[in-house]
């Protein structure tokens, strides 16, 4: 006699949650990284990281790797500066790392947000600014120290990108102005020119890790003078020295109350630009605000966002490697008041947000958990024969399964309808779901009260047979992923060897991608 049975493994970590539908990270997945920030704030939200998980494969600190927040200045010396990462900034990389969520540096060098006394005499507000052979130590260690801090403290942080200089061009194109305050450059003031530039390009190529990809990043970046700066002046010789990877278009957009600025065409004619030179393009910021907050031009926003995703993907195509939205919520936007991102400030979807799902054919999705996402805190629920009740379908390792949980089946693709919430939709924290069509990630398995209810329900069958196969299952976090080595799990995920368990019981036997339970019976 074969038991039918539902099988739930449940994935956790202590910072993880699960993910629970398909999201712009899945969908976009066949074209680059989609991704957003968290801050010392938010990254200690549950519900903003239920959010994170379930859309989002790459994160950027709003201002934890800042210069203010990361340079110290008691201890420090021209040839050794000291750098610090705030509760803030250890919190949002440990989620990053736990959850294996690729990460945006931001930013090194920049005019704003670097206190006046990193450039003056003594790193006392007080003391005269330094020469420009002082200030070319005092940048070396800065970054020098800041990647191995990264490095020492979070050895399997993907740390695949970091935003170098930020903001160095003039509006009319050229340097900023010297000065300290109303968008002037201490950088300037030491160097007369924009110099610096190159020299921290060089020293971040130094000390960065190889795999993690260079830029410099700005805003109003489709204007033509200071577009055609940052191509001729900045980006384009950086590359041709081989110190520079991409370009950062931040994207801080306006709807307005008639024609958006810029115009699509306008933005997209930016991203052929930066394209010709080469170079990887990251959309590093977006947002769109709309005049005075007003939601009637929600619909004007959301056609906006639609036709400037549509110049991202036809003239960007390839070099468009991650797209970053400026904030999750509407509420917690630097432009709130606007509110210019693609959820409100209950979280839940907005039309813009549904335009951009209709941008991508759902043939073209990925499935959930997918494109280098998240992979330690995915639960997998899958459906047999028997009808599972609705106390036991789908729970977290923490949480008690609510009678709501969604259950995919093992032969059905999520449609459009069920794979994306309604804009009115308010995001759950409950376990993920997923397809029996999806691949496996690598994570780890956790127990759970409900696999261990489980497994003491379960009869054995009245077969004479040494094993039994019962229900074909699908799980994350089985080692050896891909594997074609038989392996044996106890119920708990535990790996038992290869040879077949000399103790009578119920086994998960995981061979490739092809996973069982059986009964083992002496």
């Amino acid at each position: 006699m074969k038991i039918k049975m539902m099988v739930l493994i449940a994935v956790a970590s202590a910072t993880s949650i699960a993910q629970t539908t398909v999201g712009l990270k899945d969908v976009y997945s066949s074209k680059f990284k989609f991704g957003n920030i968290l801050n010392g704030t938010t990254v200690n939200n549950a519900a903003m990281k239920t959010i994170v998980l379930r859309e989002f494969n790459s994160i950027t600190p709003e201002n934890e790797l800042k210069p203010d927040a990361t340079i110290v200045a008691s201890g420090s010396t021209d040839d050794n500066v000291k750098v610090q990462l705030n509760n803030g900034a250890k919190a949002i990389l440990q989620f990053c790392q736990d959850n294996k969520i690729p990460m945006r540096g931001h930013t090194l060098v920049w005019h704003s947000q670097t206190p006046t006394w990193f450039f003056k005499t003594g790193f006392t507000d007080n003391g005269s600014v330094v020469s420009a052979a002082v200030m070319d130590k005092r940048m070396e260690s800065y970054i020098k120290n800041m990647f191995a801090l990264i490095k020492s403290s979070y050895p399997n942080l993907n740390l695949y990108a970091y935003d170098v200089v930020n903001e160095a061009a003039s509006e009319s194109g050229g340097p900023r102005a010297a000065g300290s305050g109303n968008g002037q450059s201490m950088w300037v003031q030491v160097y007369k020119d924009n110099s610096f530039i190159e020299k921290a390009f060089t020293f971040a190529r130094k000390y960065a890790p190889a795999t993690t990809k260079l830029f410099y990043n700005d805003y109003n970046e489709y204007i033509q003078a200071k577009r055609d700066y940052i191509a001729n002046s900045i980006v384009k010789p950086l590359k041709q020295k081989g110190l520079l990877d991409g370009m950062g278009m931040q994207s801080h957009l306006d709807v307005r109350t008639g024609t958006p600025y810029p115009s699509a065409a306008d933005y997209g004619a930016a991203i052929t630009i930066y394209k010709n030179l080469g170079v990887e393009i990251h959309v590093s910021e977006l947002d769109a605000t709309v005049e005075n907050g007003n939601e009637s031009y929600f619909t004007a926003q959301a056609t906006y966002y639609k036709d400037i995703m549509n110049q991202i993907l036809t003239k960007g195509g390839s070099a468009v490697t991650a797209v970053v939205v400026w904030g999750i919520q509407d509420n917690q936007s630097w432009r709130s008041s606007r509110k210019p991102l693609l959820f409100n400030a209950s979280g839940a979807k907005k039309a813009a947000y549904n335009e951009l799902v209709k941008l991508i054919p759902e043939s073209d999705w990925g499935k959930p958990g997918s494109n280098s996402s998240v992979t330690s805190s995915s639960s997998v629920a899958v459906s047999s024969s028997s009808k599972p009740s609705s106390s036991s379908a789908v729970a977290s390792s923490s949480s008690k399964p609510s009678s709501s949980s969604a259950v995919a089946s093992s032969s059905s693709k999520p449609s459009s309808s069920s794979a994306v919430a309604s804009s009115s939709s308010k995001p759950s924290s409950s376990s993920a779901v997923a397809s029996s069509s999806s691949k496996p990630s690598s994570s780890s398995i956790a127990s759970s009260s409900s696999l261990a209810s489980s497994s003491s329900s379960e009869t054995t069958p009245e077969s004479s047979s040494s094993e039994e196969d019962i229900t074909p299952i699908l799980v994350s976090g089985l080692s050896n992923q891909g594997s074609q080595l038989i392996t044996y799990y106890s119920l708990k995920g535990e790996p038992l060897g290869s040879a077949k368990p000399q103790k009578s019981g119920i086994y998960i036997i995981k061979q490739g991608y092809s996973v069982k339970k059986i009964v083992v019976r002496q």
